[in-house]
């Protein structure tokens, strides 16, 4: 009778490297699965905080913009907190993130040091323009709903009143000196351009408020004093 126990045996060890393969190829698979998920958690973990990180380089971005215009104390509290809150969802998404609690740390410290100001300081028409855009950035900002703080439909439509209203009174103060200085100088022709571009801005761009409509009131005023003055020394000559 034939020996059929080494065939047998073949038979086994090719089925059990079959097996062997088999499984190793199986937990490459498995491994590969968990790498790729892996790498697409990481991925969506640097994306979570590239976006909240984004709002605090925009926040900041603004807040250098608009130097030389006092925010009111609220609004940049406000701010500050919001970055704040950016800076602790960042350590929430990933609390080895690099210097994080400094960081904080910053941020808690920059809150602590908003004061109340009413001091502008707009020198030249290029830091006027720098500072009405900014402005309106901010206030899309705050109509948009980005900020991580949460407010209120009321409390986001009361901040954007008062940043409006600051933007018409950046470009009220900034005309309305120019045009009491070339008032002084003489100078009627610019005094007027000044006083028009006060008007103009207010009646496109200022909200509705008896602020507004008073800075706009005192523009008139002034244009028409030049204007009177202008025609009576056109009619002297």
């Amino acid at each position: 009778m034939p020996n059929l126990q080494p065939k047998y045996t073949a038979k086994m060890e090719q089925t059990n490297l079959f097996i062997a393969l088999a499984a190793l190829l199986i937990i490459t698979l498995m491994l590969a699965s968990t790498v790729r998920r892996y790498q697409e958690l990481m991925a969506e973990k640097r994306a979570r905080i590239k976006r909240t990180l984004r709002g605090v380089d925009l926040i900041q971005a603004l807040c250098d913009r608009i130097a030389g215009c006092p925010l009111p104390v609220e609004l940049e509290r406000l701010l500050q907190q919001d970055i704040l809150v950016r800076f602790q969802r960042v350590k929430q998404i990933d609390a080895r993130f690099e210097g994080v609690d400094a960081l904080i740390a910053d941020a808690e410290h920059a809150i602590s040091q908003v004061v109340e100001s009413q001091h502008f300081d707009i020198q030249n028409k290029p830091q006027l323009q720098r500072i009405t855009g900014a402005l309106g950035e901010l206030i899309e900002f705050l109509r948009s709903g980005r900020l991580l703080t949460p407010l209120t439909a009321e409390q986001a439509g009361q901040y954007v009143e008062q940043v409006a209203t600051l933007r018409a009174e950046s470009v009220y103060r900034y005309h309305m000196e120019q045009a009491r200085h070339f008032q002084d100088e003489d100078k009627l022709h610019d005094a007027l351009g000044h006083c028009n571009s006060v008007k103009t801005f207010l009646n496109e761009h200022g909200p509705d408020n008896s602020q507004v409509k008073a800075w706009y009131a005192e523009a008139e005023t002034l244009r028409k004093t030049l204007s009177e003055v202008q025609d009576s020394s056109a009619s002297a000559t």
